[in-house]
């Protein structure tokens, strides 16, 4: 029998949510799933649940051919397979759920991506967890296996890249920050749905009215 999906999750006694949502970079797709890729299913947090500061909401891994051969590697032997989590930046109520390595990395703009990871947070969340932090484990694995990336990609049509190119890429995914922005209007869809699929969390956000409907 399946778990509630927010079993896993509970919001712990005392968690006042306050009116923002801090948004996740995505991880550079052409980067990470070069020689490898990311198990975000398995992961993946449990519809709008509680997730901890630290907790795994994904992996990237590489893949790295036990032999020279390209053919018979694969017909006769399996890849030594290297793996490192990515760790959710801070603790808040998930949204979207589900970690991406193909979205938006460079939160800019004042409009946030809607693909990718992001929580509600408490009121009291004070600071999150530096791109530099996030992904440093994930680059450091990507650095340690640069030779992969140097060659065209064995499951892609990617061209491999340059030492310079893959160096400014890593740079670029250090330098990705997470970013807030206002629960709504952005995020009434995702709070909408919490209320309707789990009423037991409409204590929790009703301080989130929805702005296009109170209009009405």
């Amino acid at each position: 029998m399946m778990q509630d999906k927010r079993e896993s999750g509970v919001i712990p006694n005392g968690v006042t949510f306050g009116t923002e949502v801090l948004v996740m970079p995505s991880l550079i797709g052409s980067v990470f799933t070069h020689a490898g890729g990311t198990d975000t299913v398995s992961y993946k947090p449990n519809k709008y649940s509680w997730v901890k500061k630290g907790d795994v909401i994904a992996e990237v891994y590489i893949s790295r051919p036990k032999t020279k051969f390209g053919l018979i590697n694969d017909i006769f032997f399996n890849d030594i397979i290297s793996k490192v989590p990515i760790k959710s930046p801070a603790s808040g109520l998930s949204l979207h759920s589900e970690y991406s390595d193909n979205f938006t990395v460079e939160l800019k703009d004042d409009v946030p991506p809607i693909a990718n990871f992001s929580l509600l947070l408490p009121s009291d969340e004070v600071r999150e967890v530096s791109g530099a932090s996030l992904f440093r484990a994930a680059v450091s694995l990507i650095k340690e296996n640069s030779d992969l990336l140097y060659k065209e990609s064995r499951r892609w049509t990617m061209k491999g890249k340059t030492p310079q190119e893959l160096e400014s890429l890593l740079a670029q995914q250090l330098a990705a920050n997470c970013r807030r922005y206002p629960a709504t209007p952005y995020f009434d869809d995702y709070l909408d749905e919490a209320r309707t699929e789990f009423p037991e969390l409409r204590q929790h956000l009703k301080h989130l009215v929805n702005k296009a409907e109170s209009k009405v």
